[in-house]
């Protein structure tokens, strides 16, 4: 085991307060040696702040939750490591989930992550824009519906980006 190879740390603060929700400010440092004289050290620092309010719209119940996260350092890159040395980007997330009257559920979702944030064994996809929606009804004897449309951009910092676009009952 040699610790010194790929490290990673992190901080997060974070504040409630009942009413008003959450903030988080959070940072994570990696670092990891080269496995060979063909590959590059690599030595990031993502850096972000987050919050979530929870609160009550008529007889909805909706949560409100969002995230704007900034990338510094090194990545693999797409042609080798060198093209992924010294970059920076930014990503982010908002979502609005919502129900009401026992039988209404909903969501909004949106993603944005350029085309160098990368961070080390990140869920995310870079160069992707992204949008949900999904809304459902629950009958009256259990049954439910659900309906739902995403549009997903990727590469959509380039000049060939794909969009796909799903819709589903």
């Amino acid at each position: 085991f040699d610790f010194g190879a790929d490290n990673t740390s992190g901080l997060a603060w974070r504040i409630e307060e009942g009413g008003l929700g959450s903030l988080s400010l959070n940072g994570v440092y990696n670092e990891r040696e080269a496995d060979s004289a063909d590959e590059l050290d690599r030595e990031q620092w993502i850096t972000s702040v987050a919050a979530e309010a929870n609160f009550n719209l008529g007889a909805h119940n909706i949560n409100v939750e969002g995230e704007l996260a900034y990338f510094d350092g090194d990545h693999e890159g797409d042609f080798g490591a060198l093209e992924g040395q010294g970059q920076n980007d930014v990503g982010a997330f908002a979502e609005l989930v919502g129900n009401a009257y026992q039988r209404l559920d909903y969501r909004l979702r949106f993603e944005q992550y350029g085309y160098d944030f990368r961070p080390n064994a990140a869920v995310v996809v870079n160069d992707r824009r992204s949008g949900e929606a999904h809304l459902g009804w629950q009958f009256s004897k259990g049954l439910k519906l659900r309906g739902r449309y995403k549009a997903y951009e990727d590469r959509w910092d380039s000049v060939n980006p794909l969009d796909t676009d799903v819709i589903g009952i």
